[in-house]
């Protein structure tokens, strides 16, 4: 076995023993910090894909913010496979294809091996995703997908959409979204002033906003929720 997969399962191992412990009726536990019961949080380290939700999840860097990936397939093709790239910080928490979790931590290990022969450093994150302490009422449909509002969204690997909210509850009214879809090297096409219900192209679909999540400090980091339609004439 290679000396990095040997580490890395090592840190994996380590890692997830530490989050699984048990703290019985929550005893220490902090508001701002949720427990980790049984099976209510994983780790995900660089290079890694791990299951969380019904989406793969990934760390992508370590760093304040944090860039994680969640990424799954849908209309049952993983030739429109969806992935969004999340810049989170500790606390965050996302939506990920069957519910929510939250970025318990982001850190690294610099593994020290024999002279000649040092390990790579590894990056890895704990994922909370227990129903504890997790605004269920904002998880999306699995029919849907979601655009991050801090970081993006992508479909078929090439068309890449922005989104960012104007007004809502801060201002008194109803928020709506700008949304920016860019196909490769090609300049972006900006969709301004999208409410609920009002749709927009992305890739060869038809995107509909479902529903716009506002940020909610200091962990709901607001995404806007999108169902996409069938190619024209595509059989479901």
């Amino acid at each position: 076995m290679r000396p990095r997969t040997i580490a890395l399962l090592a840190l994996i191992a380590g890692v997830q023993g530490a989050c699984s412990k048990w703290r019985g009726d929550g005893a220490g536990r902090s508001d701002a910090e949720p427990w980790c019961g049984p099976n209510e949080c994983d780790t995900v380290a660089d290079g890694v894909e791990e299951g969380i939700r019904g989406g793969l999840v990934r760390v992508r860097a370590f760093g304040s913010p944090c860039v994680m990936t969640v990424a799954w397939p849908f209309w049952q093709r993983t030739v429109y496979g969806f992935q969004a790239k999340v810049l989170a910080q500790k606390g965050d928490v996302f939506p990920s294809r069957y519910g929510l979790f939250e970025l318990l931590s982001c850190d690294h290990v610099d593994p020290h091996g024999r002279s000649g022969e040092e390990l790579p450093i590894l990056h890895y994150a704990i994922i909370f995703h227990g129903d504890h302490d997790l605004p269920k009422e904002l998880a999306i449909s699995p029919d849907d997908v979601f655009i991050p509002l801090k970081g993006e969204a992508a479909l078929d690997t090439g068309w890449v959409a922005t989104a960012q909210v104007v007004g809502g509850a801060s201002e008194g009214g109803a928020p709506s979204a700008t949304i920016a879809v860019a196909h490769r090297s090609e300049p972006a096409v900006v969709h301004a002033t999208l409410r609920v219900g009002d749709s927009f192209p992305w890739s060869d679909r038809v995107a509909t906003l479902v529903r716009i999540v506002e940020p909610r400090p200091p962990h709901v980091m607001g995404w806007i929720e999108v169902r996409l339609a069938a190619p024209a004439g595509d059989a479901e």
